[in-house]
C-alpha cells in the first residue's frame, strides 16, 4: 500500500514544520495523531492477516518491532547525550539524562506526564521531548497484540469490532472527562490515546471484511473524494487546531482526515498525491526524520538561546540538517537492521535483541549517572559554578520553596524573628520572590513580615484567574490574606503581582505554550483580550477600594521586567563550544525598550489606581531598567538577577526591593515603629547646636571587629578600605543579622552622647563599580540601635549622613559602635564624624 508512505509524509512534515516554528502550521503537532491512527490500522492487518495463515508469534512480533524501533532510536539517545554533555546547562542535562532513561524503556511519555507539558517553553531545552510517542505506541505494541488474539478467539468480526469500539469509547470518554482534571495525563498516557489506535485499527478490521485490502473501498470516484477530503482535514488541522485543551474534542479532526486517507485507498488521487517519489521518499525516512529533527532545533536554538526563534537561515540549516542525517539513519541503521542479514536465523534472532539491551543499559547507566550527579555541574567554569549553587540554594530556602513550587507551610515569615508579623507581602509567585529582599531589609531594621501568596493567582477580589481555558473558583490569597488581617491586627500590606502577564492575556517571549493568565468574572472565562483586561480594571478596583477602608498603609509593587528568555538556563552553561563572556549576551530575549513597553500600560494603569487612593506606589523599573543599557539588568557583577524567565534572584530581589522597603521604612518610622532616619531626616551640622563633635580620619580610622570572612579591610593613608565578600555575607543577610567592619566609639564619647541626638557623617568614595550601597548602624550595644541604614553611593565621592537619639543607661559604657558594611565591592572610608545636638 503505497499510498501509506504518502499519509506518514504528510504527518511528519506537518511535526517538522510545527517544531520549526513555521506559524501557519500552528497545529501540525495533530501529525502524532496520524501515526497513532497508522499504527492501529497497520499493526491489525498485520497481525489479522498472520493469524488467518497461522504464522502469528509473539515472539516474532516484539523482536520485529524493536528491531524497526530501537536501533534508531538508541542511536539519536547517544547523539542527544554527546550534544548535552557540550552546550546543556546542569538543570537541563540533568532533565534529559531522566528522559534519556525513560525513552530506553519505552516509557518517555510517562516521564513528560510527571514533569514537563509539551507546549511549555522549556520545551526548547529538551531533546527528547518528542520520545513520548514513542513510548506511546511501545506501549500500544506491548498490549495490542494479546487483546487482539483475545478477541480473534471468538472467529467472528462482530466480536472484534466490537471489542474495538468498546475500546474507543471508554478511551475517548476517559480523555474528554479528565481534560480539565489532569490536562498532561490525557496528552500523554495511553490510555487516553488508545482510541485513535482501536479506530485505526477498525477501519483495518473493515478492510479485511470487504477484501482488496488497500484496493477499492467503495467506488474509485468515492475512493478519490476520500482522498481529497481527508487531505483537506488534515491541512485544515495543521492550520487552524490550537495547543490550548488539546487533545480534547479537537484531535477528532486529525483523526476523521487519516480515516479518510486510508479508506480511499489506492485511486487515481491518492497514487498522484500520495504515491509519487517524493511523498514515497519522506514516508520511508518518516521515522528516522521524526527521531532526528527536534534534538537538531533543539541544540540550534539552544546555542543561541532558545528564546529566539529561527532565522529563516537557520530554519533552512535545521531542515536540510534533519533530511540527511534521517536518510543516513533510514539507509544505514533502518533498513539493514530490518532486513534479515544473516542466513542464521537464530544467530539473528539473538543478535540484534542482545545488541539492543546492551546499547539500552549503556545508555541507561550513563544517564542514571548525570542524573545523580546533578547534570555533571563539573563542566562549568568556577564561577558559572559559584552561581549555579546560588540559584539551587535559592530553591531550597524554607518555608517559601518546595520542590513543587508551592510555599511548605500555610503562614511564612519573613524578616526578624519577631513572633508576630507587622506586614503582609501578598500576591503570586512574583511576590514570592521578591519578598527575599524585603526580607533582607526588613530584618536589618527589626520588623517581621508574613508573605501570602498563590503561584499564579491574580491578588484581586471579584474576578476569576484563568488558566488557559479552567476558570479558577476561588482566590485562595484574598481569602488568607483577609483572615490574618483579621486576626493579626496588621496594618501594612505590599502588594505585588506579574500584572503584565494577567493584562496582556499573553505569554511573554520564551514562554511560549504555557497556559495564558487571563481574568474572567462570575466563573466565565473572558472571550477577549478587551473583556480579560476590563476584568482586571474591576478587579482591582473593587480590591484597592476594600483595602483602602481596611487597611491603614498599602504599598503597591509595579510589574518587574520580564527578560524574555530563562536568564538562569542561558547563562549557566558549559564553553565548551561557546564562550563564557558570549554565554549571556546570546540569550536574545527583550531588549530595554521591549521590557519597558511590556509593563508600560499596566504599571501605569495599577500606578493611578493605587496613587488616587494615597497609595504608595513602587516601580521596580526604575532600578531593574537603568537607561544606556540594550536590556534589563540580568547580570551584574557576575551574579544573576534572575532564577529562571520571569521570577528575581535573591540578587535581582534586592535591587527591585531596596525602594519597595523604604516606602515601607518611611511607615514605620511614622508610626514610630522602628528608628529609622534618612539623610533628608537630618539637618545640616551648621544649623544645630552641636554640643561633642567625635572626628577620626585617614590612617587612624581602624575596626574593632571586621567579621572576618565577610568584611575585609585595608588600612591606607587615606582612609580605610572596607570589601564585602557577598558569597560568604549573603546568610548572614539572610539572617536579618549581618555584620560589618565595627567602629569603637571611645568609652568617654559614648557617655557624651547617652541621652542626646547624634548625626553621624561619613566620607566614603566607591573603589569598585559593584558597590551600589552601604549600610550603616549606630548601636548603643545592648541598649539598642538605630537599625541599618541603607545609602546608594554615587560614583564620585560623597558624604552619608543619618540621624539617632542614643538611649541614656546608667551602666555605660556599654561598648557603643558604628556598623559599616559595602553590600558588595569595596569602599573607602575617607572619615568619620559623629555629632552630638540638640
Amino acid at each position: 500500500m503505497p499510498y501509506l508512505d504518502g499519509i506518514r509524509a504528510i504527518a511528519v512534515i506537518g511535526v517538522v514544520l510545527f517544531h520549526l516554528g513555521f506559524k501557519p502550521i500552528h497545529g501540525g503537532f495533530t501529525g502524532v495523531d496520524v501515526f497513532f491512527v497508522l499504527s492501529g490500522f497497520l499493526i491489525t492487518t498485520i497481525i489479522g492477516a498472520q493469524h488467518a495463515d497461522g504464522r502469528f508469534s509473539f515472539t516474532e512480533f516484539y523482536i520485529r518491532r524493536a528491531r524497526r524501533l530501537l536501533p534508531a532510536l538508541l542511536v539519536v539517545i547517544f547523539f542527544v547525550l554527546i550534544g548535552s554533555f557540550l552546550i546543556l546547562s546542569p538543570d537541563n542535562f540533568q532533565d534529559t539524562a531522566r528522559s534519556a532513561i525513560y525513552a530506553a524503556l519505552s516509557a518517555a511519555n510517562v516521564n513528560y506526564w510527571l514533569n514537563a507539558g509539551y507546549f511549555d517553553s522549556a520545551k526548547y531545552a529538551t531533546p527528547l521531548l518528542h520520545t513520548w510517542s514513542l513510548g506511546v505506541e511501545e506501549q500500544f505494541y506491548l498490549v495490542f497484540p494479546a487483546i487482539m488474539i483475545l478477541l480473534l478467539k471468538f472467529r467472528s468480526r462482530i466480536v472484534l469490532l466490537a471489542g474495538f469500539a468498546i475500546l474507543a469509547a471508554l478511551s475517548f470518554w476517559g480523555m474528554i472527562a479528565l481534560a480539565d482534571i489532569m490536562p498532561n495525563g490525557v496528552f500523554y498516557l495511553s490510555p487516553f490515546r488508545a482510541w485513535q489506535f482501536a479506530v485505526g485499527s477498525i477501519v483495518a478490521i473493515l478492510w479485511a471484511w470487504k477484501g482488496q485490502l488497500g484496493e477499492r473501498f467503495i467506488h474509485p470516484i468515492v475512493d478519490a473524494l476520500f482522498t481529497l477530503a481527508g487531505i483537506a482535514i488534515l491541512v485544515y488541522a495543521f492550520l487552524t487546531t490550537s495547543s490550548s485543551g488539546y487533545p480534547g474534542y479537537a484531535s477528532i479532526i486529525p483523526t476523521v482526515g487519516t480515516l479518510m486517507l486510508i479508506l480511499g485507498g489506492a485511486n487515481l488521487v491518492s497514487k498522484a498525491l500520495l504515491a509519487n517519489p517524493v511523498a514515497t521518499f519522506f514516508g520511508n525516512i518518516s521515522y528516522s526524520l521524526y527521531l532526528w529533527h527536534w534534538p537538531v532545533i533543539v541544540f540550534i536554538r539552544y546555542y543561541f538561546g532558545y528564546s529566539n526563534e529561527l532565522t529563516w537561515t537557520w530554519f533552512a540549516i535545521a531542515a536540510i540538517v534533519s533530511l540527511i542525517l534521517a536518510y543516513l539513519s533510514y539507509t544505514f541503521i533502518e533498513t539493514p537492521l530490518r532486513r534479515n542479514w544473516n542466513k542464521d536465523k537464530n544467530v539473528e534472532k539473538f543478535a540484534v535483541p542482545a545488541g539492543i539491551s546492551v546499547f539500552s543499559i549503556l545508555a541507561i547507566v550513563i544517564s542514571a549517572h548525570v542524573w545523580s550527579q546533578g547534570g555533571w555541574v563539573w563542566r562549568l567554569s568556577e564561577n558559572t559554578q559559584r552561581q549555579m549553587t546560588d540559584l539551587r540554594r535559592e530553591k531550597e530556602i524554607e518555608c517559601t520553596n518546595s520542590p513543587n513550587g508551592r510555599p511548605v507551610r500555610d503562614i511564612c515569615f519573613i524578616g526578624d524573628d519577631a513572633p508576630e508579623p507587622s506586614f503582609f507581602v501578598v500576591g503570586d509567585s512574583h511576590a514570592r520572590a521578591l519578598s527575599h529582599g524585603v526580607s533582607l531589609y526588613s530584618g536589618q531594621d527589626g520588623m517581621t513580615g508574613e508573605i501570602i501568596v498563590g503561584n499564579g493567582r491574580l491578588p484581586f477580589m471579584g474576578v476569576n484567574n484563568v488558566q488557559g481555558t479552567k476558570v479558577i473558583e476561588r482566590n485562595k490569597v484574598i481569602e488568607t490574606m483577609q483572615r490574618r488581617l483579621e486576626e493579626t491586627g496588621v496594618d501594612t500590606v505590599i502588594l505585588h503581582s506579574r500584572w503584565s502577564v494577567h493584562w496582556h492575556a499573553e505569554r511573554a517571549r520564551g514562554e511560549e505554550g504555557r497556559p495564558t493568565r487571563s481574568v474572567g468574572r462570575d466563573g466565565v472565562a473572558p472571550s477577549s483580550i478587551e473583556e480579560s483586561q476590563a476584568n482586571f480594571i474591576y478587579g482591582m478596583n473593587l480590591t484597592f477600594d476594600w483595602l483602602e477602608d481596611n487597611v491603614e498603609n498599602v504599598i503597591i509593587v509595579g510589574n518587574v521586567p520580564t527578560p524574555g528568555v530563562n536568564v538562569r538556563q542561558c547563562a549557566l552553561r558549559p564553553s565548551y563550544i561557546i564562550s563564557e563572556d558570549d554565554l549571556i549576551n546570546g540569550c536574545g530575549g527583550y531588549s530595554r525598550e521591549e521590557s519597558l513597553e511590556r509593563s508600560r500600560e499596566v504599571n501605569e494603569i495599577v500606578e493611578a489606581a493605587a496613587r488616587e487612593r494615597g497609595f504608595a506606589f513602587v516601580n521596580p523599573m526604575e532600578d531593574m531598567c537603568p537607561e544606556g543599557m540594550d536590556t534589563c539588568l540580568r547580570v551584574v557583577n557576575n551574579n544573576l538577577m534572575y532564577m529562571d524567565d520571569d521570577h528575581l534572584s535573591i540578587r535581582g530581589s534586592r535591587v527591585a526591593a531596596r525602594r519597595v522597603w523604604r516606602a515601607a521604612a518611611a511607615i514605620f518610622r511614622r508610626q514610630g515603629d522602628v528608628e529609622v532616619f534618612t539623610p533628608a531626616d537630618v539637618p545640616a551640622i551648621s544649623e544645630q547646636e552641636t554640643l561633642v563633635d567625635y572626628v577620626i580620619s585617614g590612617s587612624d580610622i581602624e575596626t574593632i571587629y571586621s567579621s572576618v570572612g565577610i568584611v575585609s579591610e585595608e588600612i591606607t593613608d587615606a582612609g580605610l578600605v572596607l570589601s564585602s565578600d557577598a558569597d560568604q555575607a549573603e546568610p548572614r543577610w539572610a539572617t536579618g543579622r549581618p555584620r560589618g567592619g565595627r567602629f569603637e566609639i571611645p568609652e568617654d564619647m559614648e557617655m557624651a552622647f547617652g541621652g542626646h541626638s547624634v548625626v553621624v557623617e561619613i566620607d566614603v568614595e566607591r573603589m569598585t563599580d559593584e558597590t551600589d550601597q552601604v549600610a550603616i548602624v549606630y548601636s548603643s550595644n545592648q541598649v539598642g540601635n538605630s537599625g541599618w541604614q541603607y545609602f546608594d553611593v554615587p560614583s564620585e565621592p560623597t558624604t552619608l549622613r543619618f540621624g539617632y537619639d542614643v538611649n541614656s543607661d546608667e551602666n555605660a559604657p556599654n561598648g557603643d559602635y558604628l556598623g559599616i558594611l559595602p553590600l558588595e565591592g569595596s569602599i573607602l572610608v575617607k572619615e568619620i564624624r559623629i555629632s552630638s545636638v540638640e
